[in-house]
């Protein structure tokens, strides 16, 4: 399994999992760095196994989560505290949270590196949106349906995108051309069912 993680993705580079949350999160204030917190109950359930076994050894993974957070694992067994703290009710359970210990996102079962990486670019491209700084939370909305069209995260992605640049310019015909991106992009998606009232 780890072979197969190798030959799709790169070398394997490890990633330094944190163990104690408070300390995590007073290292992400000093660092400036969301906190990606990882509920995980591996290798008990298939869900965890899988993440630990094909995902996380994946290099492009490795790499992102290294170069954009703090990663930080909690298992089931050691910390049952955390998972009430933070109202994890299911393995694996992927959250990204602020330096101030805020959810910003949240994930749930087992993916794919190509859709579990949208959702990485997805939860921080949120935290730009979050910040008000909307032209890079647009730029990098924009990049996940680009990189990862067929992710479960894409047709999201460009809902949000389209926000985004609206909320950057004040365009609304930005809003209308993202209703049609998504008609033509992923006409069954309930993202475009949203989208659909800005279509003149």
């Amino acid at each position: 399994m780890k072979q197969k993680a190798k030959e799709k993705g790169g070398h394997m580079s490890p990633i330094n999992w944190l163990k104690d949350v408070d300390a995590a999160f007073k290292q992400a204030k000093s660092q400036n760095k969301p906190v990606l917190l990882d509920f995980s109950a591996a290798p008990a359930w298939s869900g965890c196994a899988r993440l630990e076994a094909e995902v996380y050894p994946n290099q492009k993974v490795s790499q992102y989560i290294t170069s954009n957070f703090l990663p930080l694992k909690i298992h089931i067994n050691e910390q049952p505290q955390t998972f009430q703290r933070f109202k994890a009710k299911w393995t694996p359970t992927i959250l990204i949270v602020d330096s101030e210990g805020t959810e910003k996102y949240r994930t749930e079962g087992f993916m794919p590196v190509e859709d579990f990486l949208a959702h990485l670019e997805l939860g921080l491209a949120k935290l730009s949106f979050d910040k008000l700084q909307y032209a890079e939370a647009e730029k990098s909305f924009r990049s996940i349906y680009q990189n990862y069209p067929q992710a479960g995260a894409a047709p999201e992605a460009a809902y949000w995108a389209g926000v985004s640049a609206y909320k950057a310019t004040k365009k609304v015909e930005s809003l209308g051309e993202t209703g049609m991106l998504l008609k033509e992009l992923y006409p069954d998606s309930e993202w475009t069912r949203k989208a659909s009232v800005w279509i003149p």
